[in-house]
């Protein structure tokens, strides 16, 4: 076993310990800490996956975990989407300040964060709402389980245009 081959194999036990040990607190009640927990393995584990690849000699893009994304991406296809279209000026209304309720779009899909703990005053992890956060949740999320918890609103629909 090569060096690579062993810090790959270091930081799956150490991950999936921290998985186990996320599942417990889940149990115990501690929801809002065990998904910021869960998600900041997520970006551990893709880190990590880039690194392998790079070490390997392949491309750096990062992989999607198609294990991982099978499932939470058939639930999210069978989930109702409203009718409602939303354009990007109108979800930029919808930044959770001044008490208006917070949205981001990911994918063409708009999703209500109002409520979601980890979303204090529209913003998450630097990430304000009432904008397309697609690259910005694919860099840092495997799968979609965390869009499965949160209320559909419509579809996105871009209106604006950058001239230059």
């Amino acid at each position: 076993m090569d060096r690579n081959d062993f810090t790959e194999s270091l930081f799956r036990k150490v991950i999936a310990e921290i998985r186990d040990d996320i599942k417990k607190m889940e149990s115990k009640r501690n929801g809002s800490i065990a998904e910021r927990l869960s998600e900041k393995v997520d970006v551990l584990e893709k880190i990590m996956a880039v690194s392998v690849m790079k070490s390997k000699g392949g491309e750096t893009d990062i992989p999607i975990m198609a294990e991982n994304n099978s499932r939470e991406v058939q639930e999210e296809a069978n989930a109702e989407i409203p009718e409602r279209i939303i354009t990007d000026v109108e979800l930029a209304e919808y930044n959770g300040r001044n008490g208006k309720p917070a949205y981001v779009a990911i994918d063409g899909i708009v999703y209500d964060v109002t409520n979601n703990d980890l979303w204090s005053q529209g913003l998450h992890f630097g990430n304000q709402s009432g904008r397309d956060l697609t690259v910005e949740y694919g860099a840092c999320h495997v799968g979609r389980p965390r869009l499965n918890k949160l209320p559909i609103v419509g579809k996105l629909v871009i209106t604006k245009t950058d001239k230059k």
